[in-house]
């Protein structure tokens, strides 16, 4: 009992450790970057795997091998039958998916934004109408979802700074990201990643939304879907799918992303020497422990 329990809490502290690091280097480097926040983040999910190897190749140089073998396996067990559950979730929401992409229809309206429409042409997406979904999203690689009820009450504006923001979706592929992490977290079912997802998630969605500066849009469009879009949510909230990157997520979530587009503030680094040699302890003892 007490190898699983070293498997256990090992691989959970090297986590929060990776947590710890990285908050701190939000910090001390004054990082604004969304994209480079949540890509620092993803590493955090993407090392469970390396950690969990780590602790037990170590442990295997410790006595009692057969004991690790058997905690080691009843941990795998446990984490493939969670990964397996998830995997069937997915499943259902990838058929819901190309159920809701077989019955929608080709949206009429054009894009009037003629850099986004370039892009659009260049990358072969598909804005497609359905009722299937209450909120735009993404599904796949190539395909928006734009719900009936949005497809003529949005005014121009509106309609291209959605479609900007969803387009942001494909070209980093987020909804493929999403769903990785989802599994991650569903096979290391003791880390307790959900907070830190929901993070990741934020700042995708933010950083989407300040995607549509480069387009010469206005924020404030943008900004009035959103408040459209928790009207919707009011009695409920947006079915989420694990394949897909929804418009429309938590109201929380959505307050936080209204708050931050009407602030109209600038993305900034800031990066200074002393700063670097400030965080550098933290990053020796982390591959220290890492080595050890």
């Amino acid at each position: 009992m007490i190898y699983f329990w070293q498997l256990f809490t090992s691989s959970l502290l090297l986590f929060f450790a990776f947590m710890l690091i990285c908050e701190g280097l939000f910090y001390i480097f004054g990082l604004k970057s969304l994209r480079l926040r949540s890509s620092f983040r993803l590493i955090a999910l993407l090392s469970l795997p390396f950690s969990l190897f780590l602790n037990i190749s170590c442990m295997t140089c410790m006595e009692g091998i057969l004991l690790i073998r058997i905690s080691a396996y009843g941990l795998m067990i446990s984490s493939f039958l969670s990964l397996g559950y998830k995997i069937l979730q997915t499943i259902r929401s990838g058929t819901y998916l190309y159920q809701t992409i077989q019955s929608a229809t080709v949206c009429s309206r054009e894009v009037a934004n003629e850099k986004l429409q370039h892009c659009l042409q260049r990358y072969k997406v598909s804005i497609l109408i359905t009722d299937r979904v209450s909120t735009p999203c993404t599904a796949g690689f190539r395909t928006i979802l734009f719900p009936a009820k949005f497809a003529e009450t949005l005014s121009q504006e509106e309609f291209d700074a959605v479609i900007a923001h969803e387009f942001e979706h494909l070209c980093w592929y987020d909804p493929l990201l999403k769903c990785v992490c989802s599994l991650m977290g569903a096979f290391f079912w003791w880390i307790p990643s959900n907070w830190w997802m929901q993070k990741i998630d934020q700042e995708i969605e933010m950083a989407c939304d300040a995607s549509v500066d480069k387009y010469g849009m206005e924020r404030s469009s943008l900004a009035t879907v959103i408040y459209k879009v928790m009207m919707t949510l009011k009695n409920g909230e947006e079915k989420l799918l694990a394949i897909s990157s929804n418009f429309g997520t938590k109201k929380n979530t959505l307050l936080e992303r209204l708050q931050s587009l009407l602030k109209q503030t600038e993305v900034t680094e800031r990066f200074d020497l002393s700063r670097l040699l400030a965080i550098a302890p933290c990053s020796l003892t982390y591959l220290t422990y890492l080595i050890c």
